[in-house]
């Protein structure tokens, strides 16, 4: 039960933070949240004012701030988090249409953790994570989606097809995205949630754990299926 409350505020949040935004932009995250299985870490990351950004992950309920590769960060542009890691992305200023997705693993208390570049290629327009997956947008005409930590999910050929996606979110075990005129694909093995689409368009679409809404695109309703 608590597991479907947090799914469901994350989702009303999602949607909330979608309303303020025409649908053709999409801002990189700079707060994400990160579950081991002692602790939640909170990560910001943080642009002072003439300054390097820095990362900045605080555990909780200690309130221990856990230091996280500061020298690195000051071209990262946006992060995200799931179950007991965090990811980054970094653009370089001499090479502006190539990006580097790097990710954080956190042992259980959150002290330790192993670092490791995951993506190297063309810049990524929208990056997203749910539980143990990391999925991102590749910026281009197709927009095709790309996927880390999810074994065998870039070899399949369904999956590399391209869906002309605007936006993507990501459950467990499932990626579902939005394309421009506005029709709902859902790709991966969770078949509670892959193959049961809406036929109606939507502007927006939320995953949680085993379920996923969609906001209309002909009255602005919300539309769960799966839950």
């Amino acid at each position: 039960m608590a597991a479907f409350w947090y799914n469901s505020i994350f989702l009303i949040l999602s949607f909330s933070l979608v309303s303020f935004f025409p649908c053709s932009i999409y801002s990189l995250s700079t707060l994400s949240i990160s579950e081991t299985s002692n602790q939640t870490l909170v990560c910001a990351l943080i642009h002072p004012n003439n300054q390097p950004s820095f990362l900045n992950c605080t555990s909780f309920p200690s309130g221990i701030r856990i230091p996280v590769d500061k020298n690195a960060s000051s071209s990262f542009s946006g992060i995200v988090a799931g179950d007991g890691f965090l990811c980054s992305l970094m653009s370089l200023s001499s090479r502006p249409n190539t990006s580097i997705l790097i990710c954080w693993r956190f042992s259980a208390n959150g002290t330790n953790m192993s670092r490791k570049r995951i993506y190297s290629g063309p810049a990524l327009k929208q990056l997203v994570a749910g539980n143990s997956h990391v999925c991102g947008l590749v910026n281009g005409s197709t927009s095709r989606v790309e996927c880390w930590q999810w074994h065998r999910f870039n070899s399949n050929t369904r999956n590399r097809h391209s869906y002309d996606f605007s936006s993507i979110s990501v459950g467990e075990n499932f990626v579902c995205g939005v394309s421009k005129i506005g029709k709902v694909t859902c790709l991966g093995s969770n078949t509670k949630v892959v193959g049961n689409e809406p036929s109606w368009n939507c502007s927006a679409v939320s995953a949680g754990f085993n379920h996923a809404c969609g906001i209309s695109s002909e009255n602005g309703s919300l539309h769960c299926w799966e839950i």
